[in-house]
């Protein structure tokens, strides 16, 4: 299976300054074994990380190369999941104020 999956990662292209180019230069990976090239790759969850509701299914996984991958997860995906947060901690907060004054509005009744 190791075999199948390197044979598949480097199929990958990206657009590369005007062009379509191997993610993994072929040349390269004939010096290569199968398991070292699958070592190359992480697989980023994609469009929606797991974080923001993103599931393990195959339609949400795209492979990366580590380098790329870690620099998203890094620079993306923590400045998302940072802004999810303090929107749902403002969000509690404003409920919770609500709430205390419904409950006085409400001990203030006869």
């Amino acid at each position: 299976m190791t075999e199948k999956l390197a044979a598949a990662y480097l199929s990958l292209v990206h657009f590369h300054e005007g062009k379509w180019c191997a993610v993994v230069d072929r040349m390269a990976a004939k010096d290569m074994t199968a398991k070292e090239i699958c070592a190359l790759f992480e697989v980023d969850h994609y469009p929606l990380s797991v974080f923001m509701g993103g599931t393990n299914h195959p339609t949400n996984l795209t492979p990366m190369l580590k380098a790329d991958h870690r620099e998203k997860t890094y620079k993306k995906d923590a400045l998302d999941h940072a802004r999810v947060r303090r929107r749902a901690k403002k969000q509690a907060a404003e409920l919770t104020k609500k709430a205390d004054a419904l409950t006085e509005a409400l001990d203030m009744t006869p």
